[in-house]
């Protein structure tokens, strides 16, 4: 399968990795305690790091894998390869998109053979352990940002049209994603879409206040058909039913 969720190591908080293609294998999370750390930047690791193993690609193949964090992105955040062997942490967030837009999804650009793939080989095989680190800021320069704002970078259409990804409404649309989109591959070609289009249309609606009402107006009913299903198809089967009443109720009168 190309889609797999788990507990990370430090805090036991649930983390999702799908790719667009291959198939992901042997998901192994670290601690820091178990990372030998030799660069001189003081960074924290506040999910561990993931190393994982994708298979069934063509050799020297490019895959797009896609991680969800628990929490939003500081701005500060950086993307590190570890190497298991040297214990030598390598920045490559030059082959990361939305790391720091303010929600909480990672996109990281994967070749077999290249930065990121451990064997170095071009042999249908990735072999990735990396993760999120975070760059201690010098505590005059005042204190990070947590990146939750509405609208920043890529951020969701929901996040956008709400203000902040910790709006309820967009926690009961991301629970959506992830339990029921993520998990079959109808749903996660349509993620795949929606990440591919949403960012500019995100940045326009966080721009205009009444475009933001109109889209949170049209997401308010999405919202609450996820949020309580049964009342949704109760409230849907009533209407549907007084519609139905109505005009058979009509063509008995005509005729």
């Amino acid at each position: 399968d190309n889609v797999a969720t788990f507990f990370n190591a430090v805090g036991k908080k649930i983390v999702s990795i799908y790719t667009d293609k291959g198939s992901l294998q042997e998901i192994r999370t670290y601690s820091p305690e178990d990372i030998g750390i030799t660069t001189g930047e003081k960074i924290t690791f506040p999910y561990g790091l993931f190393d994982y193993v994708i298979t069934d690609i063509q050799p020297g193949d490019t895959v797009s894998v896609y991680i969800i964090l628990p929490e939003s992105i500081p701005s500060n955040s950086r993307w590190y390869y570890y190497d298991v062997k040297t214990g030598e942490l390598t920045d490559y967030s030059q082959n990361v998109e939305s790391l720091t837009d303010g929600d909480n999804i990672v996109l990281v650009k994967l070749t077999d053979g290249a930065m990121g793939d451990t064997n170095g080989q071009k042999d249908g095989i990735i072999d990735d352990p990396s993760g999120l680190g975070i760059v201690e800021k010098d505590t005059s320069s005042g204190s990070s940002s947590s990146g939750g704002g509405g609208g920043g970078g890529g951020c969701f259409i929901a996040t956008a049209a709400y203000g902040s990804y910790l709006e309820p409404e967009v926690e009961v649309l991301r629970e959506f994603r992830d339990r029921y989109l993520l998990t079959n591959s109808i749903g996660r070609y349509i993620v795949k879409l929606y990440y591919a289009t949403s960012p500019p249309v995100a940045r326009y609606i966080a721009g205009h206040e009444a475009l933001r009402l109109v889209v949170r107006a049209a997401l308010t009913p999405v919202v609450y058909s996820v949020k309580y299903p049964v009342v949704s198809v109760l409230i849907v089967g009533f209407v549907t039913g007084g519609i139905l009443y109505r005009r058979r109720k009509r063509r008995h009168c005509r005729t």
